[in-house]
């Protein structure tokens, strides 16, 4: 019956007869981005070319019908053609780490080998891990795949695997995939799990997507359709639990169809929480779900959560995401065809909000009023084994059977109508080239100045409006009180409606807008599509003008947020003292935090001309001048410019090692130092921490850690280099034969991060690994800038805090030498390092 739904769903969004069978949809175009193939002796490949992902290639391979924990790690520990050097030291030394996972992952009868960032412009690197590859086919006599997706030539790469196929003896592996049977549940189950954590967990199971219908439309309705769900049951359960006051730890929610396993789709949904708090979230988790399922929802939400998700789809891949598309269509013939592709076909058929909210609800309905192949989980101390189902059966039961539904959506398309709609009309004043992104910088006649850069952004446009001056104006904060500044503009009350109930409005007009309070500055940011500029420059009037404080809403929201908020540790190591922390601490959201940041807003939005408005899209110039010309002059302007308030503040220097136990498992180390912040240094100070970054995550994977690294170079409270590197233990199956999970002996390994760390800085990059670096650094921002968002940021580094990274990057990064990134090394080698260790 379900699929019956889906098929039915698919035929009237396509516009077909909706007597068509669903198997005879039409076939999804494989992106022209992908090829494929097999090679001579039966290995199948997929060579994915990335335009957004220079320099790197994730490399995998993906094996039929073993599932072999112990005989993986045993092949990444001996290979070959690998008699000089292990397997996994060979990727270490070449700074290739392991994944949140390992190197290795299993599902089903399958192995996965994951390999990635492989730096391609090193040759050597590149086709070593594609002989890696070979070898590992060679060990196991079943189907392989290899995958590869980056910055790559796919005539080059098959040229190389025609040769290295040479040493796979020629096979045809049979391979018998198990047959699909949907099996029904009779009842709701119900099953409570032990813990020191309390939780309460349901998942709703359906069948699959036939595998004839995997290369269609449909899996991609499905998958639009069960995001959009999460969407709103994310929300609503936020409001729900906010309004009744029930702290909550984490609320997920995630969708498994058919093209991630080879069994049911299942949707999940899950909340932490108190122990105390299990029964009151479990009726709520109820009632939210039974609504959804017996009254459905109006156009206006659905829009919100389909542009979110449809948003999503048109956003550049990742070679990550390439690499499981990939693996999908290996394992479970899902389409080769791009998201983006896939979200510009279904909007292309203009079915009426109506009538797609209406084909959602029956979708979001068959998934969900079915409780019999429904499971609910409880975690924690204790549990009533009839008490509890009974109170889920009645809550659900009991909504769905009153008249009305109680969730109601408190705005609609005519909201926008009490937005500010003055026009207080300014003159251009100038118009000259901007330098930094050789865009037109346009001054107006009330002082205020906008920057327009022209670029292909397919129909939507990126902006951030920036007043100088963050929270580090406001005196008399505590430690981390100005972090929660960006939040307080949603729990205003801004144009008449609920900050929350304003937000919405917007998205459900697809119009993106955030706030971000840093120390230097307040910006108001986002994305829209080229039809919406007025009605953002009207949101942003409302926003400075029409915003009123609300201390019930910041109370609720409150009570929310420190049930979630945990001790920054390592934060208050390095800056102890230092009151205008960017992270937020439990310590740091008090009774007066919405009072202090509405005096801030107040304080900003009357010298809206000291700052700047960027905008980034495809519009023309001309219409943006004219519109821009009627509404600008609702901005209240100052002569006078912010002062930036700083409390003195020096970073310490020396070496300190602090440990605690706990779970899980983690190692930080944070290195900083005073620096001057010049071009040349930012730069060098980039190319020093990708080399320290390499090495530390190759020795790293060798003790069993993956390692993640942040690097910041501050301008406030000083100029500063900062660098922060979380090692994360990976479990014992994913690694090589050889080598323990880094749980086991966190101590040990810190010893060995340190020794990398101290060598790194004592000694001078070579030249080899200095022109890798500046490779990597300069593919990197490539592919950093190639995002608007990104630009934006870029642009406006230069007019908040006067530093220019963007003009001439590419000889900048060319010209950094091995001596100066010496210099960098040993700045760092005489500031402040701090160990930081949860052990077990």
């Amino acid at each position: 019956m379900r699929n019956f739904i889906k098929s039915v769903l698919c035929s009237v969004l396509l516009g077909f007869s909706i007597m068509m069978p669903a198997q005879n949809l039409p076939a999804l175009q494989k992106d022209e981005n992908i090829t494929t193939g097999n090679l001579a002796n039966g290995i199948s490949y997929y060579l994915v070319t990335n335009p957004s992902m220079k320099g790197v290639a994730d490399f995998a391979l993906v094996r039929k019908g073993v599932n072999d924990t112990l005989a993986a790690r045993k092949e990444l520990s001996s290979l070959p053609h690998f008699n000089k050097t292990i397997p996994y030291k060979f990727l270490s030394r070449k700074g290739i780490g392991c994944r949140p996972e390992g190197y290795t992952s299993f599902r089903e009868d399958v192995t996965i080998f994951r390999f990635d960032e492989v730096p391609v412009f090193d040759q050597a690197a590149s086709d070593t891990t594609l002989l890696m590859l070979f070898d590992l086919i060679a060990a196991q006599p079943c189907p392989h795949s290899i995958i590869i997706a980056g910055d790559i030539n796919p005539s080059a790469i098959i040229e190389r695997m025609n040769v290295f196929a040479l040493m796979v003896p020629s096979r045809s592996p049979i391979y018998k995939k198990k047959e699909y049977v949907w099996r029904p549940s009779e009842e709701t189950k119900y099953s409570f799990i032990p813990s020191d954590q309390a939780s309460v967990t349901a998942e709703f199971r359906s069948p699959r997507t036939p595998e004839d219908q995997m290369n269609t439309i449909q899996p991609f309705i499905s998958d639009l359709f069960s995001g959009a769900l999460k969407e709103i049951v994310l929300c609503r359960l936020r409001e729900t639990l906010t309004f009744r006051e029930i702290p909550t730890l984490e609320i997920k929610a995630f969708n498994e169809g058919s093209s991630s396993c080879i069994g049911d789709e299942r949707f999940c949904v899950c909340l932490k929480i108190p122990d105390s708090q299990l029964i009151p979230a479990t009726l709520s988790l109820a009632s939210t779900l039974s609504e959804i399922c017996s009254k459905g929802i109006g156009s206006d939400e659905y829009k919100v959560a389909r542009n979110a998700v449809l948003n999503a789809f048109l956003k550049p891949q990742t070679n990550d995401a390439l690499v499981q598309r990939c693996i999908s269509s290996y394992l479970y013939g899902s389409d080769l065809a791009s998201p983006a592709s896939k979200a510009r076909f279904f909007t292309s058929r203009n079915m009426s909000a109506k009538a797609e909210t209406e084909l959602f609800n029956g979708y979001a309905s068959a998934i969900l009023e079915d409780l019999d192949n429904c499971s609910v989980t409880w975690t924690g101390k204790e549990y009533d084994e009839w008490l509890w189902p009974v109170l889920f059966r009645s809550a659900w039961n009991g909504v769905s059977l009153l008249g009305k539904p109680t969730y109601h959506w408190k705005n609609s398309q005519k909201d926008t109508s009490d937005f500010w709609n003055e026009k207080n009309k300014v003159k251009i004043k100038s118009i000259s080239t901007e330098p930094v992104s050789d865009g037109q910088m346009w001054s107006f006649s009330n002082g205020m100045k906008v920057i327009y850069k022209k670029m292909d952004t397919k129909g939507r446009f990126n902006y951030s409006f920036m007043i100088k001056g963050g929270y580090s104006t406001v005196r008399n904060l505590q430690r981390g009180e100005g972090a929660f500044f960006s939040d307080m503009i949603g729990l205003c009350s801004i144009a008449g409606m609920h900050g929350n109930d304003f937000f919405k409005t917007l998205r459900a007009e697809d119009v993106e807008m955030n706030c971000s309070v840093s120390t230097s500055d307040l910006r108001l940011w986002g994305s829209a599509p080229s039809n919406r500029f007025v009605l953002v420059l009207k949101s942003l009037l409302s926003v400075a003008n029409q915003r009123k404080e609300s201390d019930s809403a910041f109370e609720s929201w409150r009570k929310m947020e420190l049930a979630s908020l945990k001790p920054a540790y390592l934060d208050s190591l390095m800056y102890q003292d230092y009151n205008y922390s960017a992270v937020k601490t439990p310590s740091g959201l008090v009774d007066r935090t919405m009072q202090d940041a509405q005096m801030f807003f107040d304080n900003q939005f009357i010298r809206s001309n000291d700052g700047v408005f960027v905008i980034v899209g495809d519009m023309q110039p001309e219409s943006l001048q004219k519109i821009l010309c009627q509404y600008l002059g609702g901005f209240r302007v100052s002569k006078s410019s912010s002062v930036r308030q700083f409390s003195p503040y020096k970073l310490r220097t020396g070496h300190t090692t602090y440990s605690r136990f706990g779970t899980p498992v983690e190692i930080d180390v944070a290195l900083a130092c005073a620096e001057p912040f010049t071009t040349e240094n930012y730069m060098a100070f980039k190319v020093a921490s990708l080399a320290l970054q390499r090495r530390l995550t190759g020795v790293m994977a060798e003790y069993g850690f993956s390692v993640k690294m942040e690097d910041r170079f501050s301008i406030w409270p000083q100029e500063a280099l900062e660098l922060i590197f979380t090692c994360l233990p990976v479990p014992e199956e994913g690694l090589p034969y050889g080598v323990a999970s880094g749980s086991e002996h966190p101590m040990r390994s810190l010893v060995a991060a340190r020794k990398v760390i101290e060598t790194t800085l004592s000694s001078q990059i070579d030249a080899a690994e200095l022109a890798s670096c500046k490779s990597l650094l300069v593919n990197s921002y490539s592919t950093y800038l190639s995002d608007p968002k990104n630009y934006v940021d870029a642009v406006l580094m230069r007019y908040s805090g006067g530093k220019d990274v963007l003009t001439d990057y590419n000889n900048r990064i060319g010209s950094v030498s091995a001596e100066k990134v010496k210099e960098i090394f040993g700045a760092l080698s005489e500031g402040m390092r701090i160990e930081y260790v949860v052990k077990q």
